[in-house]
């Protein structure tokens, strides 16, 4: 059985077992603990991600993951800052860096 993949979600990858995940939304995956497996639909490459890696997602992709050892791995996935959060939070810290002084583009 295929889980589908909607919110931001955190759990166990466990030794010896494949997940198989469909993604509903983009998201990334971040690995906390462990190492992980990763085949995706449409992607000829597998890939190993160790802890504090991410992995950018597309809706639609299914995912297949399995701890790389034999202890679980911690996996979550989350949903990306949207594009307008991004460009405030950036222009907030230009603006405290012209404020403080700190910037090396001050004009």
């Amino acid at each position: 059985m295929i889980k589908e993949i909607f919110s931001t979600i955190a759990f166990e990858v466990e030794p010896d077992k494949t997940t198989a995940l469909r993604v509903g939304s983009s998201r990334t995956l971040s690995i906390e603990a462990g190492a992980v497996w990763v085949t995706r639909s449409n992607d000829q490459g597998d890939y190993v991600l160790r802890a504090g890696a991410t992995m950018a997602l597309q809706a639609g992709e299914t995912l297949w993951l399995s701890a790389e050892h034999a202890q679980a791995a911690r996996v979550v996935f989350k949903r990306p800052a949207r594009c307008d959060k991004r460009v405030l939070h950036w222009i907030a810290s230009q603006w405290q860096d012209r404020v403080t002084g700190q910037s090396p583009f001050m004009v």
